[in-house]
């Protein structure tokens, strides 16, 4: 499927749902991160603050915030961006695109053992991602391209085939309400 058909097609859909939806299928998410061992053993994830009914991520960071696990927030600086720390809400603003954003400025640089956990509109099975199209995360993976990332999405916004560009890049996994899909897919 053409990559605007497929963002404009799953935008639609993902507009329409509830906060109940929401909650209880991020939830289901959350659990499959959990039993699929992403937090095992690290002692620090990347994450997007969630906004915008995408899957929400504010239990998942107060768990690794719980579990010592130091927490990363994305910060867009014009068309850059890059990680900061946080240890609490009380550290996020409303920042690029009314998304909240870390107002410090240490920035955290990720290793190869690091996880980060990936927004997205559309995904298919052979891991490919299609976002807003502001091209930040395929921007930050060509830069740091060793590490982890797993896309979270609810089961409508995976479909069998996105078109991709030359400049898209893949996530490791995908981890929706009813699976996890690693290496590639089928």
């Amino acid at each position: 499927m053409d990559k605007d058909q497929a963002r404009n097609t799953i935008k639609e859909k993902r507009r329409a749902l509830t906060n109940e939806y929401i909650g209880l299928h991020s939830a289901l998410i959350f659990n499959n991160l959990r039993d699929f061992g992403v937090f095992d053993d690290i002692s620090r994830i990347f994450t997007y603050v969630s906004a915008y009914k995408e899957v929400d991520t504010i239990n998942i960071i107060k768990f690794c915030l719980d579990q010592g696990i130091k927490v990363c927030a994305p910060r867009v600086r014009g068309k850059e961006m890059d990680f900061v720390g946080i240890t609490d809400f009380s550290q996020l603003k409303p920042g690029s695109f009314n998304i909240p954003e870390p107002v410090s400025d240490d920035i955290v640089v990720p290793e190869q053992s690091d996880v980060m956990l990936v927004p997205g509109i559309v995904f298919d099975r052979k891991l490919n991602r299609v976002g807003f199209g502001g091209g930040y995360y395929d921007r930050y993976f060509m830069e740091h391209h060793d590490l982890k990332t797993i896309g979270l999405a609810y089961d409508f916004q995976v479909i069998d085939h996105i078109d991709t560009e030359e400049f898209d890049i893949r996530v490791s996994a995908l981890c929706t309400e009813t699976q996890i899909i690693t290496g590639g897919g089928a």
